[in-house]
């Protein structure tokens, strides 16, 4: 087995996606195959799993008992150079999360740096070949067409992470209960 750098990602796991494009991601995110759900990441990387304190941990529980439990929905496909995703509405609950993990973790930001901005999204597919992934991106237009939108709620988050190769879910840090939505 080939041994991987330990990773570690904070994540809002989407179980409503999964029925939609499970199957597609299956295909075209290899994340998928080696146990990452459908999800939208928050903060990717994070500190290394075999570098979590208890101190950590009770950021992110802070972070949790602050944040409302809020619904959403993915319906707008989007794309960047090499992905196609699903697009969550509203983004601001998103943006507020990553903003409060990169105030409480400065020295982990968003994808390490790379990217100015963070965007939520729910990665579909990968693929560096530009008329593979225009050739994906028209069938996930077309699926979501059929189906319009998928309705979420974001009750958690999750610390997911890798030591062997393979995603597991850690630790989930529930939000708190909305009472619009009768939680």
């Amino acid at each position: 087995m080939t041994r991987v750098a330990p990773q570690a990602a904070l994540i809002v796991p989407v179980r409503e996606a999964e029925p939609v494009v499970g199957e597609l991601r299956q295909r075209y995110d290899a994340t998928a195959a080696i146990g990452v759900p459908a999800h939208i990441t928050l903060l990717y990387p994070f500190v290394s799993p075999n570098e979590i304190v208890e101190k950590d941990l009770r950021k992110l529980k802070a972070i949790a008992k602050q944040t409302t439990a809020f619904e959403f929905w993915l319906s707008g496909v989007g794309r960047f150079t090499d992905t196609v995703y699903l697009q969550p509405s509203p983004s601001a609950p998103f943006i507020s999360l990553i903003k409060a993990f990169v105030d409480a973790f400065p020295d982990y930001p968003p994808y390490g740096g790379l990217h100015t901005g963070s965007i939520p999204h729910l990665t579909v597919a990968r693929e560096s070949e530009p008329e593979a992934l225009e050739r994906i991106e028209d069938e996930v237009r077309l699926l979501m067409a059929k189906q319009r939108a998928i309705q979420c709620y974001c009750k958690n988050f999750a610390l997911i992470v890798n030591t062997e190769g393979r995603w597991v879910t850690q630790q989930r840090f529930s939000l708190v209960a909305s009472e619009a939505n009768g939680d």
